[in-house]
Parts: structure tokens; sequence; C-alpha cells
């Protein structure tokens, strides 16, 4: 069963905070993490990215609508790796919205957590960071 949150979002909520982080807690030894944003793509575009408790996970922007992370791989722009327990935070770019709200709604599966599964073992190990989408610097040349 999918923890689902639903939003009414419009150009005051862009203006007022461009990330909207929606928390989902997530328990020990879950296999994995599943995000579906569904709103009308037609009238605005909204990034999609990913941050547990030990740092940023990914970030695929207004490309995908879906995203899975697991133990052994992830979407691309999302690293594969362990899922450590904690908060995580599906993190909302409110890139484009029009001026009056509309509905918009984050899915999110977490499957049941099996006594053990291969990877486990690597529980607790700190992850690589990607740069933060939207603190990244240009490289100069």
């Amino acid at each position: 069963m999918p923890i689902v949150h639903r939003f009414e979002l419009g150009l005051e909520d862009q203006l007022a905070q461009p990330l909207l982080p929606v928390a989902v807690e997530v328990p020990p030894g879950a296999p994995s993490l599943e995000v579906r944003l569904r709103h009308d793509r037609e009238a605005a575009v909204i990034d999609l990215g990913l941050e547990g408790p030990a740092g940023w996970r990914g970030w695929s922007g207004g490309a995908r609508d879906r995203f899975v992370v697991r133990h052994d791989a992830a979407a691309p722009g999302y690293l594969p790796g362990e899922l450590e327990p904690g908060i995580w935070h599906v993190q909302l770019g409110l890139h484009r919205l029009p001026a009056a709200p509309f509905g918009v709604s984050v899915e999110i599966h977490l499957p049941a957590v099996s006594p053990r599964r291969p990877g486990a073992d690597l529980a607790g190990r700190r992850l690589p960071q990607p740069l933060h989408p939207l603190r990244r610097r240009a490289v100069p040349r």
C-alpha cells in the first residue's frame, strides 16, 4: 500500500518555497524506495529529487515522474545503495506552476522488509554524495 501525499500547488507556493520536501520514514532493512509523481505535465514542471539521512541520493529534474532506488540499482540520476533507516525527503522542485493551484500527488512505495537480503552487511556505510542540484557551480575552463 503506497503512502500518498496530496497537494494543491500554484504560483504562490513556487514563490514561497521553490523546493518542497515531502518526508517519509524508511524502516531498517527496507529493500527499495519507489516514488511516483502525478500531476498535469502540460500545466506545470515539477522536478524530482531524493535526500536520505546521509545526504543527497539523486535528482532527475522534470525529466521523469518516477524513480526507484534499491541496494543494487537505481533510476538514472540516483545513487544505488542500502536505504539507511530514518526520515527521507522526496524533493519537489517547483519549477513552473500555474497561477491557480492544481492537484499534485506523490506516491511512495516501500516494500515489506525481509529479515535478510543480499547486501545487508553494507548497512551504515557512507555513500558518495552527488552535488546538491540547486547549488551546483560552473566548472572553470
